[in-house]
């Protein structure tokens, strides 16, 4: 069973409280989802969105009222500034993101531009969500009771997270932390007294963390949880969120589900004998790291968003990065990773419509499934026309125009048939997206530039000369070969003039790219087309005989 056909399976049978003795019914079912704005979303960020994507969709297939949410963190605290930003955002460390100014000057904020781009990106990829804004939730009062009941139950909330301290909070501790009204900074603010069921009084004092130091302003001020200048910390927060929006599954990271004192199974408790509503259900994944091991972050500059994905590979590919094995750690990079995985994609496509054949049943039953849920519209009614991805960004890089690359792809025999108008515009953004792909994350040996022209003064041996002969006058006469023809042909030549085929192959590629590697010599000769290589090679052969 896919895994999300059983979260859902599972939803729809849960009916306990986990922490106190009390069961539940709730017919329909709410999959939220959130992300921290303190930084550039990228497609980390949207793990969990994918994620919780998939369950609504396996829940409204088999008839149940389900709805996914996401709400933007944009009161979290501006800890690191993104690799690229000006230096000058250090002026807004330790404040809420939505203060950060606007990158553009259009918006209200950062956190709002970076909200409205990862949520209408979102729907590239077939996600159906309702956005909320944390700061929104918090002004416009809707959390209120729950704050107001998170601040009332301060004593039990402190004693379940001090179960998981070394060093327990302080007798005076309560679980709000207000924006300061002198400096603007909440990472500084600490509440020193409560003064009645909605007033708290506040200090704003120097914070550390790691190797970082924000200083306080001093301000003594006080905070009225009702005007919603502040927030929940995490380890409260995330349970009033669930009672508020009646959560009934949660997708996160590992980070969260460490056992005990983990941020979930603690959330989870509050939730329960504070806010009196069930833990939600708990689907875990592992991180997708960056290149190295690292973990994805706008502050080390190892990230592609989710809107830029769409410029360099398809979306269903990303949903196949997410959705094949949650429970696996995998590390990404963009030049290895994106061309694995659109293979990948076009063999389970192959698989799903029978153009591959699978033995096993019930291994084919679940790689369909995968297929389906990759998808972002409906399964289409044929399997379409596919090109691999590493050949359209050589073709990619050849033609100079759309119509060109379908008439490349014809003399490649990749098109056999007429195209219909999907299947014409499903290669023109494919071979789109690989160019895009190989320009900015491609090996060097993929990238390349072919000119008609040569080089005027040419030192080559007689023996070499003759073997570029040779080889041009097969590319001119052949009206089809293999890859193997051309291998063959050009390690015959090299034994027949006793030349390393090493040397023959990069004196191949200088002369055709002019570069001595590049991608497989017949992906490149077959799309730039045989006869217009073996003329230049020979054009090359008389240029050096008439030297």
């Amino acid at each position: 069973m896919f895994w999300a056909d059983r979260v859902a399976r599972d939803l729809i049978n849960r009916r306990k409280f986990k922490y106190i003795d009390r069961e539940f019914s709730k017919e329909d079912q709410t999959i939220e989802t959130g992300t921290s704005l303190s930084g550039v979303p990228h497609i980390g960020n949207a793990s969990d969105v994918l994620r919780g994507e998939a369950i609504r969709r396996a829940l409204e297939e088999i008839g149940v009222k389900v709805e996914l949410i996401w709400v933007a963190d944009d009161v979290d605290p501006f800890r690191k500034i993104p690799l690229g930003f000006p230096s000058e955002f250090e002026r807004y460390l330790g404040k809420p993101v939505f203060s950060i100014p606007c990158p553009n000057g259009e918006c209200d904020s950062f956190s709002e531009y970076y909200s409205e781009l990862f949520i209408e990106s979102l729907r590239e990829y077939g996600v159906k969500l309702r956005p909320y804004s944390s700061r929104k939730l918090y002004k416009s009062g809707e959390l209120t009771e729950e704050v107001k009941i998170a601040i009332e139950n301060s004593k039990k909330i402190r004693e379940i997270i001090n179960k998981y301290r070394e060093r327990p909070l302080d007798e005076d501790w309560v679980p709000w932390k207000p924006i300061c009204e002198e400096c603007g900074k909440i990472i500084t603010t600490r509440v020193t007294e409560k003064l009645d069921e909605y007033s708290l009084e506040y200090v704003c004092e120097d914070y550390s963390f790691k190797h970082t130091k924000i200083e306080g302003c001093g301000h003594r001020g006080i905070s009225d949880i009702r005007d919603g200048e502040g927030k929940l910390v995490w380890r409260s927060e995330w349970a009033a969120r669930w009672r508020l929006f009646q959560v009934t599954c949660e997708p996160f990271g590992k980070e969260h589900a460490t056992k005990p004192g983990g941020s979930f199974w603690v959330n989870g408790e509050i939730c329960e004998k504070v806010f009196g509503w069930p833990e939600p259900y708990p689907v875990i994944y592992e991180f997708v790291l960056g290149e190295g091991g690292e973990k994805m972050a706008s502050s080390k500059g190892n990230v592609i968003t989710t809107w830029e994905w769409l410029e360099i590979a398809p979306p269903e590919a990303l949903k196949l990065l997410f959705y094949k094995k949650i429970e696996k750690q995998r590390e990404f990079s963009p030049e290895k990773t994106i061309p694995a995985l659109v293979d990948e994609l076009d063999k389970l496509e192959r698989i799903y419509f029978g153009v591959e054949k699978m033995v096993n049943r019930r291994k084919l039953m679940s790689l369909k499934r995968l297929y389906e849920m990759c998808q972002v519209r409906s399964p289409p009614n044929r399997a379409p026309i596919r090109v691999p991805f590493t050949f359209l960004a050589v073709v990619s890089q050849i033609a100079k125009t759309r119509e060109e690359i379908i008439e490349i792809l014809r003399r490649t025999s990749h098109i056999k048939a007429e195209l219909d108008v999907l299947d014409k515009e499903e290669l023109i953004s494919r071979a789109e997206r690989a160019r895009n792909w190989v320009n900015k994350y491609g090996p060097e040996s993929l990238r390349f530039e072919f000119s008609d022209e040569f080089p005027a003064e040419l030192k080559l041996e007689e023996k070499e000369v003759m073997a570029i002969e040779a080889i041009a006058n097969f590319l001119i006469e052949a009206n089809e070969f293999s890859e193997r023809d051309l291998k063959d042909l050009v390690y015959s030549q090299a034994r027949e003039k006793e030349i390393d085929p090493k040397k023959l192959f990069r004196l191949l590629y200088t002369l055709i790219i002019g570069k001595e590697k590049g991608p497989r010599l017949y992906s490149l000769v077959s799309a730039i087309g045989s006869k217009r290589v073996g003329e230049k090679l020979m054009k090359v052969a008389k240029s050096v005989r008439l030297g």
